[in-house]
């Protein structure tokens, strides 16, 4: 098998992964996604030319495919920021419903609404 087939069946792979990962198992799915992209790395200094027709084909489907896993890495990585930011608005939420007066001016003050 040629370093290119060797490749596009690696990018496959992370192509599938991504598509059908799960949120249950991120940790797990990441270090899948970072072993496989690690293994395709290590085939770029084998893949020279003269590239037959058949290479050149399957050069373009690892640029098409590699369009799209950068859009499905870039939206999951939305999705994980959305929800580390939920995570911060629940601590800071759960902190004001245990001690709803820690937030309150306790320089002794007393401000009149009526003026």
């Amino acid at each position: 098998m040629s370093a290119v087939e060797q490749c596009l069946r690696l990018t496959k792979a992370i192509y599938s992964i991504l598509l059908n990962g799960k949120k249950e198992n991120r940790e797990e799915w990441i270090d899948q996604v970072n072993a496989l992209f690690d293994e395709r790395e290590e085939l770029f200094p084998q893949i020279n030319e003269p590239f037959s027709p058949e290479e050149r084909e399957m050069g373009n489907q690892i640029v098409s495919l590699n369009s799209r896993i950068q859009e499905l890495l870039a939206t999951n990585h939305i999705d994980l920021q959305d929800e580390m930011s939920n995570l911060r608005s629940k601590k800071t939420n759960m902190k004001k419903y245990i001690n709803p007066y820690d937030q309150v001016n306790r320089d002794g003050t007393f401000y009149d609404k009526r003026n």
